[in-house]
Order: C-alpha cells, then sequence, then structure tokens
C-alpha cells in the first residue's frame, strides 16, 4: 500500500465512478447523484443554528504525528469513546484522517487543506474530526483501508480521508483531497458541506450504506481465513505463485509498471524451496532479486539501507522513506543469501543496512530501533537530500577525477530522474567498477579507490545540512523484528556487536513493553509504553525471545517467550475456527472494530498467525512441549484453503507450514561458553543454510541436563562429565553422533534427514 498522489487519486474517489461499489451491491449512488445543485452551498451551513465549538485535542497526544497537528484550525479529537460519544451527542457524521508522520502527501493535504481557517470552519461545523497515526492504530488503519476498497472498489493509501457514522461505521470516503476541485478531483470546500447535507438530508441512506459496508467486510474477514489440511501441496502452490511473479528482466516480484515492493519474505521462500527442492528457477529467482535490489534505486548508497518501495518497475525511482521493517527483512534476505551462497555481495549488503540503523534508526543509550526516517526535509523538495544533481556531485566530490568515476558508477546525467525538479539523480550502479576504471583508462583499484572515497566525500556533503526527520517511537513488533534480523546477522557475520546490541534492546523492551503476566504494548515514546499489544507485537516478540535464547543460552528468554505466547492465546485465541484474533476483544468498540480480523498476509510485515505459527513451532522443538505443537497446528491449519490460492502475500506462511511439515535440523552444542573449541563449532552451525535451522549453546556449567531438549539430554548424559565440547545435530527425535568437528557440524546442518533431493 502506497502514499496517493494527486494525479493517481481520482480512482480512489466514490465520486469519480458516481456510484459506491460494495461487493456485488452498487448502493449509494442516489447519495451523490441528487443534491449536486447545491451541494457545495457554503452559505446553507453558516446561516444554522451556531454548534458548539470543539477544539483541537491533540497536544498532548503521544504520536508525534499527532502532536504535530496540534496547532492546525481543524478541531481534530484524539480516537476514542470521548470522540464517539461527542459525535453522538452532536448527531454529527466523523471526518476521519489516517496517515503517518514519514507521509509526505499527508502533509501536503495539512498545508493546503487542514491549515485552511475557512476549511477548517467547515470541518468544524459539520463534523468531528478524529486524526489517527496508522504506525500507532494499525488495527484502524486496516480496518478502514478495506473499507475504503469496499466503498470504491479500488485500494486505498495515505492519507486516507473516511466518513463515519456517530458508531464509527464508514459511508464515503476517499484518500488526498485537494482544498478547491482540480484536475477531477473534488475539493474539500465542496466535498465538507456535500457529506455534512447527505448526512443530515439522506440520513436512512447513509445508515444503510454504513450497515451494507460493515456486513461486507464480516463476511470479507471469514473468507479471507479459510480453513484447510495441512499438506505439501500447499507449499508447493504458494511457491509457484512466487516463482511466476518473478520479474526476469528487472528483479523482484511483479511485472506491473509499478509500485513494486521488496517483498523479502517471498525472497526468502525462494531461497528456502530452491534449497530443499534444489530448484535452479526458485534459487536464480531470489538471488538475482537481491543483486538487482543491491544495484538499483531502492538502495541508499550514501547512507546505507534501503528505501520504502520503487515508483516503477524497473527500480529506478523509490519513495524514499526509510523504515525499520524494511531494514530489518531485507537484511535477514541478504543473511540468508549470504549463508547459501557465500557470496561477499550478500554480506556486504548487510553490513551497509546495519551501517544505517547503527547510525540513525537506533537508540545506542537505552536500547531500541527507531521506527523510520523520513522523505523529505519540507515539502517543497521532491526527495532532495537524497537525490543528486552533476553540479552537486562534482562540489562534493571536490576533484573532476572522483566525480567522473562517480558519475560514470552512478548514471548522473544532466537530466535525471525525478519529476519535480528533473535535475536530480536517483544513485544507482550502472556500471561495474571494472568497467568504470576500463572508460577512465585506471587500473580497477584506483576506480574503487575513487568510489570509496567518493562515497565517503558525498556522506560528508549529506551530512552539512538538515536530514530528514528520524519517527523515535519504538513499535514493538517491529523491534522485536530487527532484534531478530541482528542476532541472525550475528550468527551469520560474527557481528558480537550487533549481539549485544541486540539484546540490550531486548531487555529494554522487556522492561518497558512487557508486563509481569506476560502482557505487551505496542509503542514506546519518550520512555513510556502505550497501546495495548496486538498480535503482531505478541508474535514477533515471542519469535526475539526465542532467538535470543539461543543464541544466549539465558534461560529466561525462553520462560519470557512461553509466558508471551500463553497470554497471547489468552487474549487473541479463536475457540471457534482456531488463529489468532489481530486485536483484544472490545465488545465496546466503535463499530469496525468489534469484529477482529485474522491476519496471516504479508502485507507488508510478516503476517501475524504465521510468525505465531513459527514461534509455536519452536517453541514445541526448544520444550518439547505437545501443546505448543497443536496450538501451531491449529493456527496453520485456520488459512491453509486461503494460503493456496495466494502467492507472495503467503510466504511467511508457506514458510511456516514448511517448518512444522519438515522438521528442521536442530543443533545443540554443549560446551564452556568461554571454550573457543564451543564457539567454533556453534560458528559452523551458524554459518550453514538451511531453512528453519535452529542452533543453540548450552553451557554444563549453567545448565542441568533436565533443561535441554530431551533427544539431547539423552545423548549427553552418554559422555557424562567429559567436559570436551561437541555437537548434536538432531531432526524430529533422531539425533546423528555427537561430533566436535566443525566441518563435520556444517555437514549435519545443512544435510542430516533432508527430505528430498540433495
Amino acid at each position: 500500500m502506497s502514499e496517493v498522489r494527486p494525479s493517481s487519486a481520482r480512482r480512489w474517489l466514490p465520486w469519480g465512478a458516481g456510484v459506491l461499489g460494495i461487493g456485488t451491491f452498487v448502493t449509494g449512488a442516489a447519495i451523490f447523484a441528487t443534491r449536486t445543485d447545491h451541494l457545495s452551498n457554503i452559505a446553507r451551513l453558516s446561516g444554522l443554528r451556531r454548534p458548539p465549538e470543539l477544539r483541537n485535542e491533540l497536544a498532548d497526544a503521544r504520536s508525534p504525528y499527532l502532536r504535530s497537528a496540534a496547532q492546525q484550525p481543524v478541531a481534530w479529537q484524539q480516537w476514542g469513546p470521548e470522540a464517539f460519544e461527542l459525535a453522538a451527542r452532536l448527531d454529527r457524521p466523523i471526518w476521519l484522517d489516517i496517515g503517518a508522520i514519514w507521509c509526505h502527501w499527508c502533509h501536503v493535504m495539512d498545508r493546503e487543506s487542514y491549515e485552511d481557517p475557512e476549511i477548517a470552519a467547515l470541518i468544524n461545523e459539520g463534523f468531528v474530526p478524529v486524526k489517527v497515526d496508522r504506525d500507532e492504530r494499525p488495527d484502524i488503519d486496516g480496518r478502514y483501508q478495506a473499507a475504503h476498497a469496499a466503498l470504491t472498489g479500488q485500494g486505498g493509501g495515505w492519507p486516507l480521508t473516511m466518513f463515519l457514522t456517530p458508531d464509527g461505521r464508514p459511508f464515503a470516503g476517499g484518500t488526498y483531497f485537494p482544498p478547491d476541485s482540480r484536475g477531477g478531483l473534488p475539493g474539500l470546500r465542496q466535498v465538507a458541506p456535500q457529506i455534512a447535507t447527505v448526512y443530515r438530508e439522506q440520513h436512512q441512506d447513509v445508515l444503510q450504506v454504513a450497515q451494507q459496508v460493515q456486513n461486507h467486510l464480516a463476511q470479507l474477514g471469514a473468507g479471507e481465513s479459510a480453513a484447510g489440511s495441512l499438506e505439501p501441496a500447499v507449499v508447493q502452490a504458494v511457491t509457484e505463485r512466487v516463482g511466476s511473479a518473478f520479474d526476469k528482466e528487472f528483479g523482484g516480484f511483479g511485472a506491473s509498471p509499478g509500485p513494486k515492493f521488496p517483498g523479502s519474505e517471498a525472497i526468502r521462500l525462494a531461497l528456502a524451496r530452491g534449497f530443499l527442492t534444489e530448484s535452479e528457477p526458485l534459487r536464480v529467482a531470489a538471488l538475482e532479486t537481491l543483486r538487482a535490489y543491491a544495484r538499483s534505486g531502492l538502495r541508499d548508497y550514501v547512507n546505507g539501507g534501503f528505501y520504502r518501495y520503487s515508483t516503477n518497475r524497473e527500480l529506478t525511482v523509490p519513495h524514499f522513506e526509510k523504515m525499520d521493517y524494511v531494514q530489518s527483512e531485507l537484511l535477514r534476505a541478504y543473511l540468508d543469501a549470504f549463508r547459501m551462497t557465500g557470496d561477499s555481495l550478500f554480506a556486504s549488503v548487510a553490513r551497509d543496512i546495519m551501517r544505517y540503523v547503527d547510525s540513525t534508526l537506533s537508540d545506542r543509550v537505552n536500547g531500541g530501533f527507531y521506527a523510520h526516517q523520513d522523505a523529505d526535509i519540507s515539502l517543497d523538495d521532491d526527495g532532495s537530500y537524497y537525490t543528486w544533481s552533476v553540479t552537486q556531485i562534482e562540489a562534493a566530490a571536490t576533484t573532476a577525477e572522483r566525480a567522473g568515476a562517480l558519475r560514470l558508477f552512478y548514471g548522473i546525467e544532466e537530466q535525471g530522474e525525478m519529476r519535480e525538479d528533473p535535475r536530480q539523480n536517483v544513485l544507482r550502479e550502472v556500471r561495474s567498477p571494472a568497467a568504470v576504471a576500463r572508460e577512465l583508462g585506471m587500473p580497477e583499484s584506483h576506480a574503487l579507490a575513487l568510489l570509496e572515497s567518493g562515497r565517503s566525500a558525498l556522506l560528508a556533503a549529506r551530512q552539512q545540512g538538515p536530514a530528514p526527520l528520524v519517527e523515535q517511537t519504538k513499535f514493538t513488533n517491529r523491534n522485536a523484528m530487527m532484534i531478530s534480523a541482528y542476532l541472525e546477522a550475528h550468527e551469520s557475520l560474527g557481528d558480537e556487536e550487533a549481539r549485544d546490541f541486540a539484546l540490550k534492546s531486548l531487555d529494554y523492551l522487556l522492561g518497558n513493553a512487557v508486563e509481569s503476566d506476560g502482557s505487551v504494548l505496542h509503542a514506546t515514546a519518550d520512555g513510556e509504553s502505550y497501546v495495548p499489544g496486538f498480535m503482531a507485537d505478541y508474535a514477533n516478540l515471542g519469535n526475539a525471545l526465542l532467538q535470543a535464547y539461543m543464541v544466549s543460552g539465558r534461560g529466561a528468554y525462553l520462560d519470557v517467550a512461553q509466558k508471551v505466547m500463553e497470554r497471547a492465546v489468552t487474549l487473541f485465541w479463536d475457540d471457534a475456527r482456531g488463529g489468532f484474533f489481530d486485536r483484544q476483544a472490545e465488545p465496546d468498540a466503535p463499530a469496525l472494530l468489534v469484529d477482529r480480523k485474522k491476519d496471516f498476509i504479508d502485507a507488508p510485515l510478516p503476517g501475524d498467525n504465521a510468525v505465531a505459527a513459527t514461534v509455536l513451532e519452536k517453541l514445541y522443538l526448544l520444550t518439547s512441549g505437545d501443546h505448543w505443537q497443536r496450538r501451531a497446528e491449529e493456527t496453520l491449519a485456520a488459512f491453509a484453503a486461503a494460503a493456496a490460492q495466494m502467492g507472495t502475500g503467503a510466504a511467511t506462511y508457506a514458510l511456516a507450514l514448511d517448518l512444522h511439515l519438515n522438521k528442521p535440523a536442530q543443533t545443540v552444542v554443549i560446551g564452556g561458553r568461554d571454550d573457543p573449541r564451543t564457539e567454533a563449532l556453534a560458528r559452523a552451525a551458524w554459518r550453514t543454510y538451511r531453512p528453519g535451522r535452529l542452533v543453540a549453546v548450552y553451557d554444563p556449567g549453567t545448565l542441568s541436563l533436565e533443561e535441554l531438549p530431551p533427544a539431547v539430554a539423552g545423548a549427553a548424559r552418554v559422555f557424562g562429565s567429559d567436559p570436551t565440547p561437541r555437537a548434536y545435530v538432531c531432526v524430529g527425535q533422531t539425533c546423528a553422533p555427537p561430533t566436535t568437528s566443525p566441518t563435520d557440524v556444517a555437514v549435519l546442518v545443512r544435510d542430516y534427514g533432508r527430505v528430498g533431493p540433495r
């Protein structure tokens, strides 16, 4: 889902089509077709009895996005019972605006319209305006995006502008609106009185549409979680769709003009199934996509990291915001590729992602990861912080030779790619260092030195000016994803600093966002955690805790993981049909939130239930608790029929189902943590690629045999008090003979107990 540019917004608006399509229904046409002779007559509203004045209530909001609108003349309310009670008491529709601080067009709409006193007066007099931060409340955003699709038959985006009955049911909506009608788009000066008049004078029609929308969304949610049998054919069906979506020309998935999102989970699925089935086309799809991303406009070569998505199929012009979850999931994909191939390119890109995260998205003092960095410095630039003109390259490089090498390598031309300022170029690798050397008539080593010093010069130049805002809220689910990725970086690259900061960040979450009964909070800002956690928070935190337990050997992490997942079952489990709901039950919630959803689709974050099933399966493997495996099986079964019909969106689900059907290699290294032989055995297992493989290190000086998985404990007893570090590689209940050889460990992790071709 992307931001909405004005040029593309027409298709999102119900007025563009003249009807509101709800599933197979076509309703609401009369609402908008019969009042056009006077809907923009502002005098009608101003002549009414003056309503009570509202005031802007965002100054005390925790969200920086909401606080940024605290000085607007629109009387914004925070989402909550007070706002809905106010709307019911005044009998007014709710004007719902959903956006994010990183959303460029949200800020454009703020400046053009919501900071305009005349437009603000129209909104304040006819509505109860409510503003929502979509990162803080993804549950609200997801439901009203779906409602927008039901009303218009089209996808949504941000800003999202929805019109609700006082109990929260949507009856009309759009995305970006200009202040005045232009380019076929209705302006807010016309829309505000139009909707207010419709609500008053065609009230029963409005309620009918709102009820149809709610009914449609409830039916849609039931269909999205269709249950089925847990068969290898489900994994195969998803994998085939992922493979067929591979863009052989440009990399990535999908051949539409754009946008193109990274699809990290689909990459990891293609790698996994390519390895397990020895499918060269799947391997090629995944590895070539990662290579394409590494040289594309998606990558920030100066600061490191990747942008949120490409606006086009060719991967040349991105949307420049940089999200924590994009970094974490691409980091995991590049680490997988490095372990599979040993190609240093993938390790280099992984380190470059961490260079950016370490410098910009990390709270190095307290621990934890910040949410994202904006695309723009101001509303008047078009990614200018991240793009370069020929003049800027020449000035930053300081020497003609260095500038020449940079221009050749990154394709810097007088005519760039940016629509608003054609002089600006998006950096992307268009030539190899060897090709640059040939064109400049110099040794490749000298060209490489020029490019390396040139990148440093560009970074120094960029740092001289202001940088786009970094949103410092720490979202639990996304922090947990980054923690898991950093622990994998320790395993794959031997990066001890990544491990130490990951554990520090995890401890920060446990100290701030996790309560004694295992309840989790979603967001932490200024040292205070708030918003009851969503299933995504519980599932991803559980995954990070298990990863930390295996890396560190600290039993407390395993204990908390079990407590968190037990609490998740209590709060989110669907006793009737299996699977986890996205949010806690709230009988008094506004209309759309009463109907809880069960997410398993990667859109774009990994699906809640897919991650939860993975965690439950790992808990079974690490504790031998049969109840965890039963819960994993019930979770997976709740979505099997739906997943079988999907492609890239079901990638994490397919990985989870594959883990369940084909037990992974489970390596246990027993030895003193300070013994270099223990480290060598663990490193050999960590750096070997096999999908789903688990590696845990146990120090016999701190753990008893009873704390080991049963199969390992039984084998370990044979050796009694022998202090020699050794590794056990097991699949299911069967273990290979223990070994003290790192070389043997690598072979066993890769091949022991594998089913299928090798």
